[in-house]
């Protein structure tokens, strides 16, 4: 089975024996995926934040496009998420949106 890093898609070495996969090429890699999602988690606070008081003000097309960004960015928060804890440790909340559990 060939792997690619998470991050940056460099084929990854085969390593039989015990231990997890390796999911990243290098610790940058690692790294960097940790701050992309420190990066996306702040982003989707802010646009929540701002499509709520977009909302408030009757501002509804811009309260569309920042809830369909909220959406785009918590995919793929959720999809970095799922590369560093496991899928498994990832689960749904009510409103679609997935966070760690």
């Amino acid at each position: 089975m060939i792997l690619n890093c998470l991050k940056c898609g460099q084929q990854l070495p085969e390593i039989d024996g015990p231990g997890r996969p390796r999911k990243f090429c290098s610790e940058v890699c690692r790294k960097a995926a940790a701050m992309e999602i420190r990066r996306l988690d702040a982003r989707i606070a802010k646009l929540e934040k701002d499509e709520s008081t977009y909302r408030i003000k009757g501002a509804e097309t811009w309260a569309k496009r920042a809830a369909e960004e909220i959406r785009r960015l918590e995919a793929r928060l959720a999809e970095l998420v799922a590369s560093q804890v496991g899928d498994a440790d990832v689960c749904t909340n009510s409103d679609g949106g997935d966070h760690e559990a």
